[in-house]
């Protein structure tokens, strides 16, 4: 572990179109034990968490967490153990996240007798993200840029090539990954199509494999649409269908945001190939709904135009209908507050009204100005592959949670974090190289996609 603690990061000239790292080629550089390092430490989160085993036990995925985050924290005291400092903006996003915990804490107090056996586990998730940004942020501050695209694309070729071998043996059937991972959503061929892969869910499942595929199309060169269309696949498997709608946008919004200098014009090409992605996938659901069943809803619901024609959606307005009485019977401490982690809150396929149900106004508006300020530290940051992968997860994210929970919940903010991690990093790292040549000591470095 020699390697992981460095002091003095390290400047390479070399331009970007002869750069090892140029393309998927870029693994040639890893016979130096320091690149293989970054490349690993850089990989480790995502391989972790998605492959991590979720057995076929009750509330089995809240063993990832904890385990995760004891893995990664070793890795933090050792980085620390060099002259790594954290920026004070990683500060104040931890502050931030506290002050969320605090009405959280306060919201349970106030509804002790009504919540979940498991809510005071949620008072630990600003620990748990916090190893995570720190995490990433001390190891894109070591390692140079070369590391943090290749390790990157490890990660989302490995979770692409081994996500679809478990879908295979899942879809025939074939069980040799039931006691590792569960699959208990899936539905083999010849039945209700739907893959869950390791993710034991097939909505999580689609979103893992749709990050995945953004990074690799965005890192490699030559095969970027072969990872593209592998990943599309996937989500088409899931049954996810609105991550199947939502996926022609994730790319548009990589593809303008990876360059610096994207005006409206870039702005325009981007818009208009995911509305043409957007026609076709319509095309394709309107085509493929007799095989693919799950498909045949969202068919039904481009043909009667009703949002209630979606058994789904119209258990889902109820819920919300029937939670929002509740909320409004509570009077003003559950407005302010919430009415806690309740079991009737346990799942409500709406971020937004999963925060404002559970941690009240006061919680919600927290959470937003945490949003907010996390959409800011993305915005000023250099433009590299975490920094457009997290900007494109945010407002993924965002989009995403009117029809699921996701940055008020547990998995969707770990990776959030740690992609805000790799660029708070990477960005420190190039500020304190250009520091040094504004001084004549070293020469100057610029971050690249």
């Amino acid at each position: 572990m020699k390697s992981i603690a460095r002091t003095t990061p390290t400047v390479s000239m070399v331009p970007r179109s002869t750069a090892p790292d140029a393309s998927v080629g870029g693994f040639r550089q890893l016979h130096r034990p320091e690149a293989r390092t970054g490349l690993l430490l850089v990989a480790l989160p995502l391989l972790l968490f998605t492959f991590m085993p979720r057995p076929p036990i009750p509330a089995a995925h809240l063993l990832v967490y904890p385990s995760a985050t004891l893995i990664l924290s070793v890795f933090v005291v050792l980085l620390l153990r060099g002259d790594q400092t954290l920026d004070r903006r990683v500060g104040l996003v931890l502050f931030l996240l506290l002050l969320v915990n605090a009405v959280a804490a306060v919201s349970f107090s106030l509804n002790a007798l009504a919540i979940r056996s498991t809510a005071l586990l949620e008072l630990l998730r600003p620990v748990v993200f916090a190893v995570f940004l720190v995490y990433a942020y001390l190891v894109a501050r070591t390692y140079d840029g070369g590391s943090l695209r290749r390790g990157l694309l490890f990660a989302a070729i490995v979770i692409l090539l081994g996500q679809t071998v478990i879908v295979a043996t899942q879809l025939l059937g074939l069980g040799i990954f039931d006691s590792l991972y569960s699959a208990e959503k899936t539905r083999p061929f010849g039945s209700l199509v739907r893959a869950t892969g390791s993710m034991a869910n097939p909505n999580v499942f689609g979103w893992v494999v749709a990050q995945a595929s953004v990074i690799a199309f965005l890192c490699a060169s030559r095969s970027r649409w072969l990872w593209l269309g592998l990943g599309a696949l996937l989500i088409l498997l899931s049954g996810s269908r609105t991550l199947l709608l939502l996926f022609p946008f994730m790319v548009a919004l990589t593809l303008v945001w990876r360059d610096e200098t994207a005006g409206w014009t870039r702005l325009a090409v981007g818009a208009t190939l995911a509305a043409l992605a957007m026609v076709l996938t319509v095309w394709f659901v309107l085509r493929a709904s007799a095989y693919l069943p799950y498909l045949g809803q969202l068919r039904e619901l481009l043909v009667v135009g009703s949002l209630e024609s979606v058994p789904s959606i119209a258990k889902r307005l109820e819920h919300w209908q029937t939670t929002f009485g509740e909320f409004s019977r509570g009077g003003w401490q559950a407005m302010l507050f919430g009415l806690g982690s309740r079991q009737s809150l346990r799942v409500l396929d709406n971020d937004y009204l999963y925060v404002l149900f559970r941690l009240g106004t006061l919680g919600l508006l927290l959470h937003l100005a945490l949003i907010v300020y996390l959409a800011r530290l993305f915005r000023s940051a250099p433009r590299d592959p975490a920094t457009v992968v997290g900007r494109q997860y945010l407002v993924s994210s965002l989009v995403l949670g009117f029809v699921f929970e996701t940055l008020g919940g547990w998995f969707f903010p770990l990776l959030l974090y740690f992609f805000l991690g790799l660029s708070m990093g990477s960005g420190r790292r190039v500020r304190f190289v250009n520091s040094r040549v504004d001084a004549g000591t070293a020469p100057p470095v610029l971050a690249s996609v």
